[in-house]
């Protein structure tokens, strides 16, 4: 996508959301894996283990030979998608990205539910999403962007909408946290954090 600023995202998650030690899935639909390493330093603090999923074949040589210059062996980088994850192995923290931009209401359902069988503990393990969402509605819905805003960027997600997703998925929003704002006169889109459990 055209405006995402991932390396900033990727920090401001690192510096406010994520606890020592975990173990952490990413699902990065914007195939912006690299930029993981732009934050190696906090990432080496923190000392947690990533992995990230449904990386193109051909770029995960390449990462691993940067993770291997960064001196960080706890990044694994694979291939297949979230669906032929392990069930064994469990997650602290599982974060997507765009995903309400990206996928029809019941693919995200399937997604969830497969999410929610990767958790470590159902009681302190998140699911973070980050997307970017309209939150003033006469902007979403009248705006002159909206009618182009395909050939730009994902699909935006009135922030409404998302929320409803998210309970009817029976998640419970625990944190919602603006990572940033990029502004087009008049129609901002913003960028959120939103951290949930499960009911």
């Amino acid at each position: 996508m055209l405006f995402i600023d991932t390396p900033l995202i990727y920090k401001e998650l690192l510096f406010n959301k994520i606890r020592r030690g975990n173990r952490i899935l990413i699902l990065d639909y914007n195939k912006d894996y690299n930029n993981i390493f732009d934050n190696i330093d906090i990432i080496k603090n923190l000392n947690i283990e990533i992995h990230v999923v449904n990386v193109k074949k051909n770029k995960i040589e390449e990462l691993y030979k940067i993770a291997k210059e960064k001196e960080y062996n706890k990044i694994e980088f694979h291939s297949y998608d979230i669906f032929e994850i392990d069930e064994n192995i469990k997650y602290n923290n599982i974060i997507f990205f765009n995903i309400f931009c990206k996928f029809k209401d019941e693919e995200i359902e399937k997604l969830l539910e497969k999410s929610k069988l990767l958790l470590k503990n159902i009681n302190s393990s998140n699911l973070i999403f980050i997307n970017n969402i309209i939150t003033k509605y006469n902007q979403y819905i009248y705006h002159p962007f909206s009618y182009i805003r395909d050939y730009f960027c994902d699909n935006c997600v009135y922030i409404t909408d998302m929320y409803d997703k998210l309970r009817n998925n029976g998640l419970y929003v625990i944190d919602s946290y603006r990572l940033f704002t990029f502004n087009i006169p008049t129609y901002p889109i913003e960028f959120f954090s939103v951290i949930c459990t499960i009911r």
